[in-house]
């Protein structure tokens, strides 16, 4: 069936070290992916399991050396690369972006994805995501140990690394970092995190709240910046701050030019224990819209595009001359409804709202693919994910729903259904404007909810606007993309969590929590985790859509393309142009 494709099309040699007392293997090698790719659980959904599985079981494979194999012929000799797939040292990569990069810091509220995806050039972590030890490669630590309580994590920098000013990197600026980023607002991997500190200039020792298996994602996610350039700078000063114009990185890469609205260049630096990135240099371009980068995409002015929509990925999928990545992202859509205001408080209410969403639908239909539809907060590619019996199925349930709300003493009119104070049920969904993905759901979704009788009205409200009113709790129920591998059950669910946006509060699912928080080893913590997952399955604070698609679509001369879906810059250091 794939004849003419320009596929591997051979025995698919393994990776790894002979010597590993774990052995991976691999039965029946994908069309797509190592069919493809020529490299065993790469380019398909077995691989984005795979190495999500590891990365998170990182204090059970401690230590562990992996051997992965295929179950095929023998593979073949390592001289049988083709010459053109050795990277080649110097070129210009053209990456297209929709904005200008403009904060490069991580803990500022004004973030945006972009300026996380430039951060990934100037500014290195203490470890990455990558096929390394534990689903991990060394950065600016080099080696790492987890606790015999799986509570702590202790890093061991390596030496050389220097910012761009010449000061050396020490632990002081990771102590600095992390405790500037556990703030008020901070994001779950912060919040996961009890305290820091740093017994010399390289060591580093990080303490967690209760075990969990995410701990080293929840320290990959930093970026560690210069506490003698930002010690005493507020959030409000850094808008503004120089730092931002020209940053002082410790990365692979320096910011080299700014045009405004135009590009922001990037020219490779000495690694200093590190080899040098194989590209002279990288370009962000900016465009106006999707639209524009995808004209210069196929005008061969930009290499690489990231998030392209399905349906231009598929028509530039059968042009041929393209790259094309698909992949199930960790993160997903949701709509927090808002349980300060009486209406929503009940379960039975916001179990009958999400019956009446036909989220199968809205999936097959906005992703392409029923098959992402999300059942809770824990990711997929978590192990301690588990279909729970509690969630709904994805298709729409409009008795069941009917009933939940008769039970919460509401009643359907011919107008539609009014409350248990007789009042005339209006539903406000808010969401982010400007986002074609975000407008389309909002507008199935209300669709939905109409035809079953309850009014809903859309408000697409301007960054600035949606977070007030976000914190404020000015709604009834708001759509939201979140997720990815450090969820905190506590933040997003528990009474007062940072992220509980519609204030829920459950006692019964406080005390689940509490006995979480309170573990004293992995297993007893995965048994309360569980529990606590099934008693939110039950309350149903949120309705849980589907899971974001990431799709990136490459020119062929760009090489070495090794992707994270949700930080697709963070190996371009591996990228080199032919």
């Amino acid at each position: 069936m794939y004849r003419q494709e320009n596929y591997w099309g051979k025995a698919v040699p393994g990776f790894g070290d002979r010597d590993a007392r774990i052995l991976i293997l691999g039965l029946a090698p994908d069309a797509h992916g190592a069919n493809r790719t020529g490299r065993m659980f790469t380019g398909d959904r077995s691989g984005e399991w795979l190495y999500g599985a590891l990365r998170w079981f990182q204090p059970l494979l401690a230590g562990a050396v992996l051997l992965v194999l295929s179950c095929a012929e023998a593979p073949p000799p390592a001289t049988s690369a083709a010459p053109a797939d050795v990277p080649t040292a110097g070129g210009t990569a053209r990456v297209g972006v929709l904005q200008e990069p403009s904060i490069f810091v991580d803990w500022s509220p004004r973030r945006t994805g972009v300026d996380q995806m430039a951060a990934h050039l100037v500014f290195r972590r203490l470890v990455r995501p990558g096929d390394g030890r534990d689903g991990f490669l060394p950065d600016l630590a080099e080696t790492w140990e987890v606790g015999d309580d799986a509570r702590s994590l202790t890093f061991r920098l390596r030496p050389g690394f220097t910012w761009e000013d010449g000061r050396p990197v020490t632990s002081a600026d990771v102590v600095f970092t992390i405790r500037r980023a556990a703030r008020p607002g901070a994001p779950d991997s912060t919040s996961s995190i009890a305290g820091v500190e740093a017994p010399n200039e390289s060591t580093v020792v990080f303490r967690f709240r209760r075990p969990h298996p995410a701990m080293l994602h929840d320290v990959a996610v930093h970026h560690i910046y210069p506490s003698h350039i930002l010690e005493g700078v507020s959030d409000e000063e850094l808008v503004t701050h120089p730092f931002n114009r020209t940053p002082v990185g410790s990365g692979p890469f320096r910011v080299e030019e700014r045009r405004p609205q135009q590009y922001v260049s990037f020219v490779a630096r000495d690694g200093g224990p590190l080899p040098r990135a194989p590209l002279d240099r990288l370009v962000l371009r900016v465009f106006s819209g999707k639209e524009a980068a995808l004209r210069e995409l196929e005008g061969e002015n930009v290499d690489v595009l990231f998030r392209v929509p399905r349906e231009h990925a598929d028509r530039l999928e059968a042009l041929g001359g393209f790259e094309v990545y698909r992949f199930e992202r960790p993160s997903y859509f949701l709509i927090a409804w808002n349980a300060r205001r009486p209406r929503w408080r009940p379960a039975a209410v916001r179990r009958a709202l999400t019956a009446f969403i036909d989220r199968e639908a809205l999936a097959a239909e906005l992703q392409g693919d029923a098959d992402s539809l999300c059942q809770g907060p824990v990711p997929r590619n978590h192990p301690w994910y588990e279909r729970l019996p509690e969630w709904p199925s994805g298709g729409v349930d409009e008795p069941g729903g009917a009933a939940e709300l008769a039970a919460a003493g509401w009643d359907r009119t011919a107008a539609g259904w009014v409350d248990a104070e007789r009042e005339p049920v209006v539903l406000e969904l808010i969401s982010l404007a400007g986002n074609v993905e975000y407008r389309s759901i909002a507008t199935v979704v209300a669709d939905n909810l109409r035809t079953r009788g309850i009014a809903a009205e859309l408000r697409e409200l301007e960054l600035a606007r949606f977070r007030a009113r976000l914190a404020a709790g000015e709604f009834d129920g708001v759509l939201i993309a979140r997720g990815g591998p450090g969820v905190d059950l506590q933040s997003c669910f528990g009474s007062g969590g940072q992220d509980n946006y519609g204030g829920f509060g459950d006692p019964e699912l406080d005390r689940l929590l509490a006995d979480y928080a309170a573990a004293g080893n992995l297993a007893d913590a995965q048994a309360a985790f569980g529990a606590a997952s099934r008693r939110i399955a039950v309350t149903r604070p949120w309705t849980f859509l589907y899971y974001r698609a990431g799709v990136i679509v490459a020119r062929p001369r760009l090489r070495g393309v090794t992707l994270d879906p949700e930080e697709p810059l963070s190996m371009a250091d591996r990228w080199w142009v032919r």
